[in-house]
């Protein structure tokens, strides 16, 4: 038990700068927009897309320091709990704003297609193995993380869900042991 705490110790320690970073970035921050014109953010949540390559890169620092705990029928229901997410996002900005429903559409249905192809308890079809799988879950938090800049919105509230949605990502596919297969 006392290995496991100085993993979890570590790992905590690894993490607390980026936290603090975040912490220190209130909604009384000051903002620059494109144009250089200093703005206040009355929500939190704008301020993440700006750190959100921080917030990526200590989640994987973190997580490299903790057990792979999640199996792969697990990681199957967060796969389709993160494509029902998008595609019930997409119907939900679908009115608001039309780039964001479709961006989400496709993260949604990329996300989908991967979990229903691959050799794996939730898998239908088994076209493609679990290692792979790792490979275009990492390819899928990056698409989902840029997918806001290509399509033309992230400056609107809505960029916030996708920056959500790669880090959770991020999360699922760090703690995942995509090795189950090769023990057995």
């Amino acid at each position: 038990m006392v290995p496991r705490t100085r993993q979890l110790t570590r790992a905590m320690r690894a993490i607390a700068p980026i936290l603090s970073l975040i912490a220190n970035s209130s909604s009384r921050s000051r903002i620059f927009n494109r144009s250089g014109v200093q703005s206040s953010s009355p929500s939190h949540l704008l301020t993440m897309r700006y750190h959100m390559p921080f917030w990526q890169h200590g989640v994987r620092f973190a997580a490299r320091r903790l057990p792979a705990r999640i199996g792969p029928a697990t990681h199957a229901a967060l796969d389709y709990a993160v494509a029902g997410s998008f595609l019930f996002m997409a119907a939900r900005m679908w009115r608001r704003n039309r780039r964001a429903a479709v961006g989400s559409l496709l993260c949604g249905g990329i996300v989908a297609a991967n979990a229903l192809l691959t050799d794996y308890p939730g898998g239908v079809f088994n076209v493609i193995d679990y290692k792979t799988h790792a490979k275009v879950d990492a390819a899928l938090a990056a698409l989902a993380a840029a997918a806001p800049r290509a399509l033309g919105f992230a400056d609107d509230p809505e960029a916030n869900f996708f920056s959500v949605e790669a880090l959770a990502q991020t999360v699922a596919s760090s703690l995942t042991d995509f090795g189950h297969y090769e023990r057995i």
